[in-house]
């Protein structure tokens, strides 16, 4: 992905809710990599950032409002929240529908969402946009989804996300390349061990999924 200016590479172990970035530009943050944990209940998550400079790594404070590196993205964001909102659909129209998502207990960081999603093709739904709201129900940011398109036979991926900050009017912009999909295999489970930041080279680019 690029955001800002910056790119970097996200790897993805969805079952065990596990993602590393290893961020390759601009060369003052290059080899910088940062990763992220949560357990299955959704009750912890953890941050640990490994820098070049310090040659360790070590935990950030508040993973779920940590901002990701150039960018309008929380960590937070980066993991599924799916469990902690409850769902009602509140407009439909022809092949678009809204959805309000509310924080069933108290909001890590957003109270609620406007998600509206698209049936691009029979059975299928992509994300259009979601708009964020804070605690207090003020809107925050939203996010659109741009230039779908088909992976293997069943998958609709975007070519480009923005994320815009409506309190500031700044925005990221995340640009998609070099698309990956396929399960993980064995040659992928050492990316995902704590130790693997530790490694000075960047991940070559046949051994994640992007």
């Amino acid at each position: 992905y690029q955001a800002n200016g910056t790119l970097g590479r996200i790897i993805f172990d969805g079952e065990k809710e596990k993602i590393l970035i290893d961020f390759v530009f601009p060369p003052d943050i290059a080899r910088t990599k940062y990763f992220l944990v949560e357990d299955g209940n959704n009750d912890r998550e953890e941050e640990v950032v490994w820098l070049l400079s310090l040659r360790r790594d070590r935990r950030i404070g508040n993973a779920n409002e940590g901002l990701l590196q150039g960018s309008h993205y929380f960590f937070y964001d980066l993991l599924e929240h799916i469990d902690e909102f409850d769902y009602s659909l509140i407009r439909s129209r022809e092949n678009i529908f809204t959805i309000l998502a509310e924080a069933k207990t108290i909001a890590k960081v957003y109270g609620q969402l406007l998600i509206k999603v698209e049936e691009i093709a029979p059975d299928v739904f992509v994300y259009r946009e979601i708009v964020f709201y804070d605690k207090k129900g003020e809107a925050w940011k939203k996010e659109t989804y741009h230039d779908f398109f088909n992976v293997w036979a069943t998958y609709f991926r975007p070519d480009k996300i923005t994320m815009l900050d409506l309190r500031t009017a700044k925005k990221t912009v995340l640009k998609f390349s070099n698309w990956e999909i396929r399960p993980l295999t064995k040659r992928d489970f050492p990316i995902f061990q704590r130790n693997f930041l530790k490694r000075e080279e960047n991940i070559p680019p046949n051994k994640c999924i992007e």
